[in-house]
């Protein structure tokens, strides 16, 4: 039963009032189930696979990174390149307006496409060109940020990120906005 707060309950109700609860942890399941959702919406599914592939590149990013890292005596080599052009092809593939620009944010995301080559310019100016400030895709608002840093030009887009602070009710939201607005 969920209680309104965020949390789960168990409840008993018996036929007599009275019960008796055996634990028993040996009967226990020795490791935790996959967590499962199920989405009968073709858009939701669609979007619940891209966030997935999403993390998936990013934890690999993530492992080339700290193993570069620990291999090179703590300076980073990595190439971002190939999950770059990985993510564009599936950008340049897709049709729909909305899944284009959660691709283009997981560009914003690997690390290291922070040096605003002109690629990223353009990619960036037509990331915030099709998803608004009011979009709910925006849901890391950090990939916001990085996208008006990456234009080369982010003093253009004052009102789009005092538009995103004012449409949000994500409270983390608001500091990333006044941070790129400062």
């Amino acid at each position: 039963m969920y209680d309104g707060g965020g949390d789960y309950r168990s409840m008993l109700k018996s036929a007599n009032g009275k019960c008796i609860i055996t634990f028993e942890p040996n009967k226990m399941p020795s490791e935790s189930p996959e967590a499962k959702i199920g989405v009968e919406d073709d858009f939701q599914q669609k979007f619940a696979q891209l966030k997935e592939k999403s993390a998936e590149r990013l934890d690999d990013v993530r492992e080339q990174i700290a193993e570069s890292y620990s291999k090179n005596g703590g300076k980073i080599q990595f190439d971002p390149e190939p999950v770059r052009a990985e993510i564009l092809k599936g950008a340049t593939d897709e049709n729909n307006t909305d899944f284009r620009a959660l691709i283009m944010m997981n560009y914003m995301a690997v690390p290291y496409c922070d040096a605003p080559d002109e690629r990223s310019r353009k990619i960036a100016a037509e990331l915030l060109e099709i998803a608004s400030a009011k979009s709910p895709l925006w849901y890391d608002k950090g990939y916001a940020i990085t996208a008006i840093s990456m234009t080369g030009t982010p003093e253009k887009y004052g009102q789009y990120i005092m538009d995103m602070n004012k449409s949000s009710s994500d409270t983390n939201a608001v500091p990333w906005a006044m941070m790129s607005a400062m």
